[in-house]
């Protein structure tokens, strides 16, 4: 019996070096992510068997945020509490941005953008893990399902890929977004929450720090010096948002 689990054990091993060689991290990646909320269903219910039902609540929460992705706009705080656990301080240097189909973050001090995928062929992916041809199919898919991640995308696609519209069918789909999203430059209104996330600040700063956090980003991201309209629209609202009760 001993050298039967020992020899499981050992194809097991040599069988997760083998799936680590041939496949693509972001299926991997959701493969042991499902694996793992497969792991808690299963031990939900050997909890629940032995009479320990009320340890299922947190699984049962545990499992949700797996499933659904949720982010700091659908539980606000979460991204703060996920880079807790994983013992990550929060980054007062960190802008995010929050839409339905991504989420973006700006650097401060470097003027750096990154984003995640939530929905989607991509979900799950970081933007600087994508090609110009992923990132252009992904455009596509925002542009039907979520115009506002549309124009982070854009965004992102500007700073990294800045001849991105010389591809064929590019300066196309970039009109074409356009024209579906006229109308605003920043596609409705931004909550307290999402404005602090924005311009990087512990809620509860005070107008000085608003102000400061703004002249920082403005000067990394506008038009100007490299920036979108969209993303210097986004950083003035926040500060308006913010300074309204100030």
């Amino acid at each position: 019996m001993p050298y039967l689990v020992i020899a499981l054990v050992i194809v097991a091993v040599f069988g997760s070096g083998w799936l680590l060689l041939v496949l693509d991290p972001k299926v991997l990646a959701r493969a042991l992510r499902h694996a793992f909320v497969a792991a808690l269903v299963l031990l939900g219910l050997f909890l629940a068997a032995r009479g320990l039902a009320l340890l299922d609540l947190p699984l049962g929460a545990l499992t949700l945020i797996l499933l659904r992705g949720w982010s700091a706009r659908g539980f606000p705080g979460f991204d703060r509490v996920r880079d807790w656990l994983k013992g990550a301080p929060h980054n007062p240097d960190i802008s995010t941005i929050e839409m339905a189909w991504l989420s973006m973050t700006l650097d401060r001090s470097t003027g750096a953008i990154d984003g995640e995928v939530h929905s989607g062929q991509f979900s799950g992916a970081r933007l600087g893990e994508l090609g110009l041809d992923q990132l252009c199919a992904l455009l596509a898919e925002c542009e039907v399902a979520d115009p506002q991640s549309a124009r982070l995308v854009e965004t992102y696609l500007d700073r990294t890929h800045p001849r991105w519209r010389d591809r064929p069918g590019g300066a196309e789909q970039s009109q074409t977004g356009q024209s579906d999203r006229a109308g605003g430059a920043t596609g409705g209104d931004m909550t307290r929450e999402e404005a602090w996330q924005v311009l990087g600040l512990e809620s509860g700063a005070d107008a000085e720090q608003i102000h400061e956090a703004h002249r920082r980003l403005m000067a990394k991201l506008h038009p100007d010096r490299g920036g979108t309209n969209y993303l210097a629209s986004k950083i003035n609202m926040a500060r308006d948002v913010l300074l309204r009760d100030v």
